[in-house]
């Protein structure tokens, strides 16, 4: 007996759990500028001055007009701005369709897998690690303690 899924009508995103998703995908952004990258996208320049600034924010500009393009617009309320060892912050904003959002600033974000703070002190990822270590023990001794208790 064979089985077929009904077909749905897709405006935009790449087909899950399958091998050619992940390969449609990467053709479908081929043309992200080559100093962009796609999924987690990220964008920098050295803060020097306040034309630096401009820079940066011309580049989240094109950031943003790339995705209108094709339609695989950015979360603003997830878009964030860090600043590495620079006293100078500048405001950055990017549009979508409900208007103009002026993105918020975060000392510590979490990328790979390894938070990155502003300082690149590794004391936040030591800390959330630990944390991670005790819970992981607190769970094998407690799984100990209800064996133990059972017998």
């Amino acid at each position: 007996m064979v089985a077929y899924s009904t077909s749905l009508n897709m405006l935009s995103g790449v087909p899950q759990g399958s091998v050619l998703g992940p390969i449609l995908f990467l053709l479908y952004v081929n043309d992200l500028p080559s100093w962009m990258f796609a999924d987690d996208t990220k964008t920098w320049n050295i803060i020097e001055s306040e034309s630096d600034c401009s820079f940066l924010q011309m580049d989240i500009d094109v950031l943003v007009q790339w995705s209108n393009k094709w339609l695989l617009h950015f979360n603003t309320d997830k878009c964030k701005v860090m600043s590495l060892g620079n006293s100078l912050h500048h405001d950055y904003s990017m549009s979508d369709h409900n208007g103009t959002h002026i993105m918020s600033r975060t000392s510590d974000e979490k990328d790979l897998g390894i938070f990155i703070t502003d300082n690149l002190k590794p004391s936040v990822q030591c800390t959330k690690a630990a944390a991670k270590a005790r819970f992981i023990l607190d769970m094998e001794i407690l799984s100990d303690l209800i064996v133990k208790t059972s017998c």
